[in-house]
């Protein structure tokens, strides 16, 4: 790695006019980016991270944003002083960016190949036909099922972790000399996300492209950066090399950071979930922080989902009714008792989403039943199908498109509680401040539109929503994969006091192992539609049977850089979930009890 800085930021300063006053964002913030080495910007959300590197893109609006700065300097080019046609020749060729929402930055009505072959057209003059089959290229690189084929699909037709997959190809097609990657990993599931920061790095290690990491998950950071800038408030309060500031953290806010962190492995010995310790109070003993026995084992299941199969047909020919169908969920059984949490794991596109999706009736089900306190939902409709939605709320997995961009985010959490007709709307609006306040947001936001949150400020929004309800099970789908560790500590905790006091049940759907060992009382593992592995989560993580379950342990980062790569030699290639043929029948399954509770699915 050369000493030679390709981007030099000085003195950055960002400021929003909102209602005759500025609000500062970023308060005079200076770093350098070198080639070949690859930074880490850190801190919680809305401490200014995104907002810096929109800046330093020149896409934050003007007004209502207020940019200043000495510099920002681009291989000696300032980008704060550069004209747009300027910048347009830089951004997406030189300078290349990975949002954080890939369902708002890809066009809904173009196909993701053609998205990704115009970089190729626009910044490296081909044809048409010549970029197409370098998109495909892209597509297989970044680990897309069938690339060929999936070209021609449209975003919505991808799930949350592909739909990230295809904004990383289209940022990676020009081969840039610097990549901004905003949280570019938030959406995937562990075993993706050990397969995308190797891509990064192999990239970034063969081109010599310098990377400009933007997360909150401090085991990516020890994973892949050379160094990284700890901002809170818009500031930088620390910089230096990853193993110094892990090693040896001069800042208080940067130790908290460091120890909130989850740690697989770290339930050992405890057989209920677990709260996170309060902030400042890391050394609070185990026994404060275990959770009492909430599951009500002598009473029936709360939910029971017997053989559910979710198909999707595909587009229809010329001399055929219907298309290829997608068997997106297969013959999956399980039950969650009254103040259970039940954990779905498994790949991004594995099913889990459509599978609690089925649950709340969002999508239908193709086959098999859904049963609520022994009363089958699958088939309601009308005013049974509006009660069933208040015992059963769901978090989704992109708070943005989850909210409606004109409606406040107070009208949007008052919502549930009007329709249904709860309370009336003054009411409603303190209960509203409430929900904020639990969820770690301060009343008067709830006056704001959704775009003016950050996005993991987006996604305690939406926890407070489902929350409002007071509902008997929640299918959380990714709650809290958007939130900084110090926020999804809080978000968790307030989860698990809810369960204690409520009696609630949870179908906690996430990719983030150390959280799911946190929250759980099983787990189960999916895998091209089926379950898997299923059982106590002591003995899914203690003693993970199926390959898959071993393959997702090993890929979870690890917060320690000196062990850097330690747990990834694990191969994930041939681990690539197919979208399955029309006609297709899941293989035999042969299961072997292992532990009270516990099985484990072989295909034969």
């Amino acid at each position: 790695m050369t000493q030679e800085p390709i981007l030099d930021v000085a003195d950055l300063r960002i400021a929003f006019r909102s209602a005759g006053k500025s609000i500062p964002a970023v308060r005079g913030l200076s770093f350098n980016l070198r080639r070949g080495e690859i930074l880490a910007l850190v801190g919680e959300s809305g401490c200014g991270k995104s907002a810096t590197a929109q800046a330093v893109m020149r896409l934050l609006p003007e007004p209502p944003a207020e940019i200043a700065g000495t510099h920002a300097l681009f291989e000696g080019r300032d980008l704060l002083r550069l004209s747009e046609a300027e910048m347009r020749n830089i951004r997406g060729n030189r300078i290349s960016m990975i949002f954080q929402d890939p369902l708002s930055t890809l066009n809904p009505v173009m196909k993701v190949g053609d998205q990704i072959a115009e970089v190729f057209v626009r910044h490296k003059g081909m044809g048409w036909d010549a970029a197409r089959k370098e998109a495909v290229r892209m597509l297989d690189l970044v680990r897309i099922p069938e690339a060929a084929r999936r070209a021609s699909d449209y975003p919505h037709l991808f799930s949350g972790g592909m739909r990230q997959r295809v904004a990383i190809a289209t940022a990676i097609a020009a081969r840039p000399s610097v990549l901004i990657a905003d949280e570019p990993t938030t959406a995937l599931d562990v075993t993706i996300q050990a397969q995308i920061l190797e891509l990064i790095r192999s990239l970034q290690r063969e081109e010599e492209m310098a990377v400009l990491f933007i997360t909150h998950d401090m085991g990516v950071v020890a994973e892949i950066a050379d160094r990284m800038v700890v901002m809170n408030g818009g500031q930088a309060v620390e910089s230096g090399t990853t193993e110094a500031i892990f090693a040896d953290p001069r800042e208080a806010y940067t130790r908290t950071l460091i120890s909130a962190v989850p740690r697989l492995g770290a339930m050992n010995g405890f057989g209920q979930p677990m709260r996170f310790p309060p902030p400042g109070r890391i050394d609070t003993p185990p026994s404060e922080l275990l959770m009492p026995d909430t599951v009500r084992a002598d009473e029936r299941p709360l939910i029971e989902v017997r053989n559910l199969s979710v198909r999707f047909g595909g587009r229809a020919g010329l001399f055929r009714a219907t298309g290829s169908s997608v068997h997106a969920v297969e013959n999956v059984s399980f039950s969650i008792q009254p103040g259970e949490t039940l954990a779905l794991v498994g790949e991004s596109g594995c099913g889990k989403s459509s599978t609690g999706r089925a649950i709340v009736r969002l999508n239908e089900p193709t086959r098999g039943s859904i049963l609520l306190e022994g009363r089958d939902i699958a088939g309601i409709r009308g005013e049974d199908l509006k009660r069933m939605r208040r015992r059963v709320q769901m978090i989704f997995q992109d708070p943005f498109a989850s909210l409606d961009p004109r409606m406040s985010v107070g009208a949007a959490i008052a919502e549930p509680l009007v329709v249904h007709r709860l309370l009336d709307r003054k009411s409603a609006r303190t209960r509203v401040l409430e929900l904020l306040a639990q969820v770690g947001l301060k009343p008067e936001m709830a006056d704001r539109l959704p775009h003016e949150f950050s996005g993991g400020q987006r996604q305690r929004i939406c926890v407070a929503r489902a929350l409002a309800l007071e509902p008997s099970l929640i299918v959380a789908d990714e709650s809290v994969s958007a939130l900084d560790v110090s926020i999804k500590a809080q978000v968790v905790n307030m989860m698990l006091e809810l369960q204690r006091k409520l009696g609630l049940s949870y179908l906690f759907i996430s990719h983030d192992m150390a959280v799911v060992e946190r929250v759980s009382h099983r787990v189960a593992v999916m895998y091209l539609g089926e379950i898997v592995e299923i059982g106590p989560r002591a003995e899914i993580f203690g003693n993970p049977r199926h390959p898959y379950t071993q393959r997702l342990m090993a890929a979870v980062p690890i917060p320690d850089p000196s062990r850097r790569g330690e747990l990834r030699s694990v191969p994930l290639n041939e681990l690539r979930s197919p979208v399955r043929p029309h006609g297709y029948e899941p293989p035999e399954r042969v299961y072997h009890e292992v532990a009270p509770g516990h099985l484990v699915m072989k295909a034969g």
